[in-house]
């Protein structure tokens, strides 16, 4: 049997190696949290697109009604698209890989004469009073 101060240390050892496993198991927990919230937006994502696509109740039945009758005029397909602003977080973005691809002279040379160009920018048009 191992004397007093051989116990007390082989104790201290094991309390590190438990506290090092706790933070171990903390990292992992907000790793995870960080990536459900990550699954949860892209989700909300995806229902709003799915959205885009169908129309929902009555709405289907009276555009189906409205492109039934301009069919006969135009038989072109017809699509209605209703979409939000897409915006992406710091999260998202950190998570994407980005790939950098060779560029010849000529290209990295128009890419930078479009930056420096100056596009003149329109402002609200004034209204005329009427007199």
């Amino acid at each position: 049997m191992g004397t007093l101060r051989d116990l007390q240390f082989a104790l201290q050892l094991k309390i590190e190696e438990l506290r090092q496993r706790d933070t171990l198991i903390d990292e992992l927990e907000s790793e995870l949290d960080t990536k459900d919230e990550l699954i949860r937006r892209l989700q909300e994502e995806l229902d709003r697109h799915k959205a885009t696509v169908s129309l929902p109740g009555s709405s289907a039945a009276s555009a189906a009604a409205c492109s039934a009758q301009s069919e006969d005029l135009h038989p072109a397909n017809r699509k209605t698209v209703i979409s939000e602003p897409f915006t992406l977080d710091p999260v998202t973005l950190t998570m994407v890989s980005h790939k950098s691809y060779e560029k010849s002279k000529e290209s990295q040379s128009l890419i930078q004469s479009s930056f420096k160009k100056k596009r003149p920018v329109e402002g609200p048009k004034e209204k005329s009073e009427p007199s």
